[in-house]
């Protein structure tokens, strides 16, 4: 597979578009002869399961095209200043908008009202009049979204459609946030062989409202393409790390060899990974970490000719200029996804496990919610120089080592003091691998969690609920589709362990909060923050300084040039049927299906800022914050560039797409780094402290635990890698006070066992801190 469709797999349909090229197997698309090959057989198979297992979906798939895209479409396609008119413009009978309750007020200067049934009926006339109010009142319609979330004919025969719906406006340029969110009751009018809104009623919303200055301010976006795009057409690799040791983070970008060095107050100098002169080969992902025990950082990464190579950190914070190569070890590195580092035999330097992913396309698992079936995920030992072995099967990993792996960390999950495995897999969720203390693991999944299962895409660690214990988060797809196929009890026959997994699978993100001894169990809480979204990169971080961990998330599929959404195709036919199938029939098969080339999966979804409320639950108020984006985004690293005790935003948007594929246009739009400066005003107000783990020679802050004790109770961060989308995050921990400045302590634990404390350590600033002297 050349290097930019390798790329193009973290697309979901890179693999399709490939199908007669080097390791994509299966002969060219068009082929025929052969089970699995013939896409007049694949259409014929769809045609009749559909018929006879989903015929009301195809219903509810025909009045969403007919009904709700166009819609949206309308919305998208007007300019920001015309969209109220576009909206008000809507054809209906009779809408009731509902009641609104009294307005109660949050932390961060936010209002919001509850919306509840019935209230008054509007005519058309009467709803362009309250729209004109909006207009009136200076707002502007930046952003809406709708989603079909249930659909039956009622007794009459009549379709009706429950609708979720959000519409976000500003005015007073941008100083003044309005967010409506809730759910309608559509039932629609099929005379004249047209689809249109007859009664419209609202069943539930919420209002939202921020007034005041930007809570997040965009610095400067930075360019991420590679500089030959013919190679690899995207941003690549993300790293955010201490470098030469003055605690202000650079900026790393492997695809594009970048280094932007950071000079204080969001000034960056621009800079090559390696020197013009030295052999460098753009890499998706990468790592920084000190693997050859000097006490420099090194840059660990993959390359265009899908091999591994490691640049030698040199004194001030470069690198060398010839790589020195890695071996995989039995399996070709075709899709990386994530490293990870972190001594786990505890012999002084820094082993790493390799995660790769597998598009659905390339090939279907035959079981969608336990795929093993990829392109082999790898444990490497250090030997303390940089030289490394293939240790998969020796170590215990080798059973699942196939999973289509998307972020994995190296921590301490059950307190015993030794790095444990976690590893988060789309088409699966989460597998525990616990570490008896010399590098030997165990799968200890089922012990762990409950309930592991998720299209997983990125993990978050922090302590969310503020007990003194780190917990993680795992992010990936929530899908209104597989609810839908729920309410209306679509379950092929013969399908019964598929039919049963498709809403645990598809039910969104999952939370573990840690319990004591490798322990984890979901909150109370958990439904909020199960459905963001189809989600990507994540960071967490305590954004407003008020004491407790907050949580930022990137989103989006694939925005193409129509809403209409190929989900329903996903669930009605390729989780039962294209397994049987080879590329060739799927990509002749996709050519049948209509406006394909412009259609979206999952996009023009808006990034979420779940605000921890006190360890108790969040909310989102990422729009309020100024950083709900609904761009497709990927990338996702927190860090407090400017050491002003307020974490920082970098959001990493995806290149443009000429239609479904993603087929990674930069002439559409180039790939860009969003550098967003955390200006919220309640978090300047309130008081912080942050470290910066530097390490030593043959000790490495990866993996290290950090112990904040204060008055009010133990709070507990950990330093790792491989959890964000692509990215890592720096060395740099840091936790908001609020309105108290007292330190008891902060305790360092570092892998090797070694600790360090800092007793009444001052408030309001960073500490660096080193291992104790052996």
């Amino acid at each position: 597979m050349t290097a930019p469709l390798r790329l193009l797999g973290f697309a979901a349909l890179g693999a399709l578009v490939s199908c007669g090229e080097k390791n994509g197997g299966g002969g060219t698309a068009g082929g025929g002869g052969g089970p699995g090959r013939d896409a007049g057989g694949l259409l014929a198979t769809i045609e009749s399961f559909e018929a006879e297992s989903f015929s009301d979906e195809r219903e509810a798939r025909r009045i969403e095209n007919e009904g709700i895209v166009p819609i949206w479409d309308a919305l998208l396609a007007a300019a920001p200043a015309e969209r109220l008119d576009t909206l008000a413009a809507v054809p209906f009978d009779t809408l009731v908008l509902g009641t609104a309750g009294a307005p109660e007020r949050h932390d961060l200067g936010i209002v919001t009202r509850t919306i509840g049934p019935g209230g008054e009926s509007l005519t058309p006339e009467k709803f362009r009049s309250y729209i004109e109010t909006y207009k009136k009142a200076g707002y502007t319609l930046v952003h809406s979204d709708w989603h079909h979330g249930a659909f039956e004919r009622d007794a009459g025969g009549a379709a009706v459609s429950e609708v979720r719906f959000a519409l976000q406006g500003t005015r007073r340029n941008g100083l003044d946030r309005l967010e409506f969110k809730g759910t309608l009751r559509v039932t629609w009018d099929e005379s004249g062989g047209k689809v249109r809104p007859a009664a419209i009623e609202l069943l539930q919303a919420a209002s939202r409202q921020r007034r005041g200055p930007q809570a997040f301010t965009l610095r400067t976006v930075i360019e991420g393409g590679n500089p030959n795009p013919a190679d690899r057409d995207d941003m690549g690799a993300l790293a955010v790390y201490d470098l030469n040791r003055d605690q202000l983070p650079e900026i790393i970008l492997g695809n594009a060899n970048k280094i932007l060095w950071n000079k204080g107050n969001f000034q960056f100098e621009p800079g090559p990974i390696v020197p013009e002169d030295g052999l460098f080969f753009d890499s998706v992902t990468g790592i920084v970490a000190d693997f050859n025990g000097d006490n420099l950082p090194d840059w660990f990464s993959d390359t265009a000719k899908g091999d591994l190579a490691l640049w030698m950190g040199e004194p001030g914070g470069g690198f060398a200029r010839i790589p020195r190569r890695v071996k995989l070890g039995e399996f070709q590195l075709r899709v990386p996804s994530f490293f990870t580092a972190g001594d786990i035999d505890r012999d002084g330097d820094l082993d790493v496990f390799i995660g790769q992913w597998r598009s659905l396309y390339e090939k279907m698992p035959d079981k969608f919610w336990d795929a093993n079936d990829g392109y082999g995920n790898t444990l490497l030992l250090n030997d303390g120089s940089g030289k490394f072995t293939d240790a998969t099967e020796a170590a215990g990993l080798a059973a699942k080592r196939f999973r289509r792996a998307y972020s994995g960390s190296f921590l301490d999950l059950d307190d015993d003091r030794d790095l444990d495995l976690l590893v988060v897999s789309d088409f699966h969720g989460v597998d525990v691998f616990r570490n008896d203390g010399s590098g030997q693991f165990t799968d200890v999944t089922g012990e762990t969690v409950d309930n592991p299962y998720s299209f997983g895409m990125s993990h978050t660690v922090a302590d969310y609920d503020r007990d003194g214990r780190a917990d993680f988060y795992v992010l990936g797809m929530g899908s209104t589709t597989a609810r839908r196929l729920e309410r209306m009890k679509a379950n092929p026959r013969e399908h019964e362990e598929a039919n049963r997994m498709r809403s645990v699978m598809g039910y969104g993100n999952r939370m573990y909060l840690a319990q004591g001894g490798g322990r984890y169990e979901a909150p109370p809480f958990y439904p909020q923050v199960a459905r963001t979204g189809w989600t990507w990169g994540s960071a967490s971080a305590d954004f407003d300084n008020d004491g407790d961990q907050d949580i930022y998330a990137a989103n989006g599929h694939i925005s193409g040039q129509t809403s209409r959404d190929y989900c329903t195709n996903f669930w009605c036919r390729d989780i039962y049927l294209m397994q049987k199938f080879e590329k060739p029939a799927i990509a002749s098969y996709f050519e049948t299906l209509p406006q394909v080339e412009q259609q979206s999966w999952d996009g023009y979804q808006v990034n979420p800022l779940l605000v921890n409320q006190s360890g108790g639950g969040f909310r989102d108020f990422g729009f309020l914050l100024d950083v709900g984006f609904n761009f497709d985004c990927r990338r996702v690293v927190a860090a407090d560039l400017d050491l002003d005790g307020r974490p920082d935003l970098l959001v990493g948007r995806i290149e443009g797409t000429s239609g479904f594929f993603h087929d990674g246009k930069s002439e559409v739009e180039p790939p860009g780094l969003l550098v967003l400066q955390n200006t919220l005003p309640e978090a300047a107000a309130r008081h912080w402290i942050g470290v910066t783990l530097q390490g030593a020679a043959g000790v490495s802050p990866q993996g290290a635990t950090i112990t904040l004790e204060t008055p009010a109770g133990r709070r507990q961060a950990v330093v790792l890698s491989g959890d964000s989308f692509l990215s890592q995050h720096p060395a740099q921990k840091h936790f908001g006070l609020g309105a108290e400045a007292a330190v008891t302590r902060i305790v360092v634990r570092w892998p090797n066992g070694a600790v360090t404390e800092l007793e009444a350590p001052a408030a309001d600033r960073y500490h660096p801190v080193e291992p104790p002297a052996p």
